[in-house]
Order: structure tokens, then sequence, then C-alpha cells
């Protein structure tokens, strides 16, 4: 959101954005401000008070489209855009597996919210199956995007200075993942695998969660202290993505994986796993391999693409690039928007 903030205004709209943090607007509401966003804060509590506060917030502000992104009270927060006046969308960025009573109540909400005339948008097919099979739910397709100047493809240079930056040793190969230590994540499988990898093969991991320590704790246990680098929450991930000879993710969920679109659009081959939602980026996953979600899968992903021409892995490495960057760069995002606002009529 923050690479298309600057061109709302010369459209004619103004872009606002409400955070529901209990104590304060987030980390990154002046970046939002500084890319053009009208930043409010209704501070969330456990007390229906909260709604009624939304409403009102919604109703003097008088949006003309109030489009929701997260999962948690999604139905409610359209209830209230509705009732305010605003034409309404949501978007399912991610598969959501829910079963038993809640997957009923899930169900019971997606339907009232359709009929309420909620537009449900979500980021590819597989959202969009997954919706309709587990929840009835009808969803249309939005697009998703990245920022990609700041991703620019990495040459040798650069990937020289990345790697010389962070402390990487001539002769090593390097894994990189990035994102929450959550157990969707898999993470905990990457280090397992590296054990049955040659002992010049490193792992680093750009993000934190709830299970940074556990997974750090998992390379002591293994003795992998030397190979693995939990580099917690970056401000440059540009530089760790760079010093990668593979990205990998094998998630074992995933709504699309921009984070691989990331590290594909600067040239870096992924490991994925083939998933609902990674799945759809095999048109541009040429360069790379598809593993499981197991360490041993994975393991063997690895040793594939490292058995695989160099030259040929960057020849198709840049292609994927390309081919990325076309289908999720961030004015396509931006004109999707557009284009899923003006049906609102």
């Amino acid at each position: 959101m923050r690479a298309i903030g600057p061109e709302w205004a010369g459209r004619g709209w103004s872009a606002h954005i409400l955070a529901t943090g209990e104590e304060d607007e987030g980390p990154f509401a002046d970046e939002m401000r500084a890319a053009g966003y009208v930043v409010h804060h209704v501070p969330f509590r456990r007390h229906p008070g909260f709604f009624l506060d939304v409403w009102r917030f919604f109703r003097t502000q008088r949006f003309d489209v109030i489009h929701i992104h997260c999962e948690r009270a999604n139905f409610w927060f359209g209830l209230l855009a509705t009732l305010a006046g605003a034409k309404v969308f949501r978007t399912v960025n991610n598969i959501f597996r829910f079963e038993g009573g809640l997957r009923l109540r899930r169900r019971v909400q997606r339907w009232l919210s359709w009929r309420l005339g909620v537009v449900c948008t979500a980021p590819g097919p597989d959202v969009i199956a997954h919706e309709m099979w587990r929840f009835g739910n009808p969803c249309r397709q939005t697009p998703y995007w990245i920022d990609e100047r700041r991703f620019p493809l990495v040459d040798e240079a650069g990937r020289a200075a990345a790697r010389a930056a962070l402390g990487c040793a001539a002769g090593q190969f390097v894994l990189v993942s990035a994102g929450r230590c959550h157990d969707i994540k898999n993470h905990a499988a990457i280090i397992r695998a590296l054990p049955l990898l040659p002992d010049n093969v490193i792992y680093l991991h750009a993000g934190g969660g709830p299970l940074e320590a556990e997974e750090w704790a998992l390379a002591q246990r293994l003795g992998l202290d030397a190979r693995v680098r939990m580099l917690g929450v970056v401000d440059g991930i540009h530089t760790v993505l760079a010093a990668a000879d593979a990205f990998v993710m094998p998630s074992i969920t995933e709504g699309l994986g921009l984070a691989a679109v990331e590290a594909q659009v600067m040239g870096i081959p992924c490991v994925l796993s083939r998933v609902e939602g990674l799945s759809e980026l095999a048109p541009h996953s040429r360069a790379g391999e598809w593993c499981g979600l197991d360490a041993e899968s994975i393991a063997a992903a690895v040793i594939r693409l490292r058995q695989k021409d160099l030259g040929e892995v960057r020849r198709l490495a840049l292609l994927d690039a390309e081919d990325a960057r076309r289908i999720y760069g961030r004015m396509n995002g931006f004109e999707g928007l557009l284009t899923l606002y003006g049906s609102a009529g």
C-alpha cells in the first residue's frame, strides 16, 4: 500500500487507513502518512463499544469505498461499513482451513456479507476455489503487487557486496527465507534439512515472530549454530535477498507468497512447496525447484538446484524476474484497484 500511496491523489481519490491497535497506530503509521495516506486510530477494546466507535467513525468520514483486509471481525466491520453507506470490499488474503463450529460460523457470516452487498476478493484462483469449496463464498480476483523499485535485479557485484555485508564466506551456498516466524511458514523444516546438505550450505532468516526463539533453539540442538542465522526484523531486506543463492519458502499454506515474488523479481531462484497459493507462481518459477513440506524433500530440492548448470539457472532467473515484474508491479496492482473500486458506481 505504501508503494501506491502517491498515486491516489493524482486520480482524484483521498486514501485513508484505519488502525485498530490497542495502544497506538502501529510502527508503519508515519511511513503511510509520508506516502500520502490519512491515518486514523480507533483503539481496539474487548467491548461492544469498540464497534460503536468504528461505526461512528465510518459515519463521520462518509467514505465512498471501504476495503477490509483482516479476517478477524471482518463480518462486523463489513456490516458497520454497509450501515454507514459505503460500498464495501473485503479481501481474503490467505487460505483459512477452519473446521467445526468456526467453519460454520464463518460460512454463515460470509453468506450474510454477500447478501449485504459486500464484494469479496482474493489474490488468485487457489484462494477463490478454496473459499467457494469451504465456505460457499464467491470471490473476485484482485491483483497483488510489490514495490518492484525496492527489489532491483542483483548482479554478481551486488551479490558479492551483500554477502560481505552479512559476513558470508566465499564458497558458501546461501539459503534465505523471509517472513514471520509462524508454524505455517515451516521454517523448522528448513533447519532440519541442513544436516542433509553439505557443510557449506548455510541458512539466513529475516523476520521475527512467536516461533523465532524456538527455531533458534532447534538449530542449537542440531549443532547448527554456525550454519543458521536468525536475523530478526531487518530494514534492508533487499540486502539479505541479494546474498541468496536460493530463496526457500516451504510454507504449509499461502495466499500467494509475495516474499517469493520479491526474490523472483531480483533474479533469485526459489525453492517452493507445491501448495495452494504458491503453486500459482509456477509460470515464473522456471529457475527454481519444487519441494514438499518435510526436511528430506527440501534438501533434495536444494541438491537438484545446485546440480543445475549455473549459467542456465541465471538465464531462467532473468526470465522469471521479467515475468514477475510485469505481473506483480505496483502500477498493475494500482490500476486493478481502480477498476475494482470503479465497479462500485
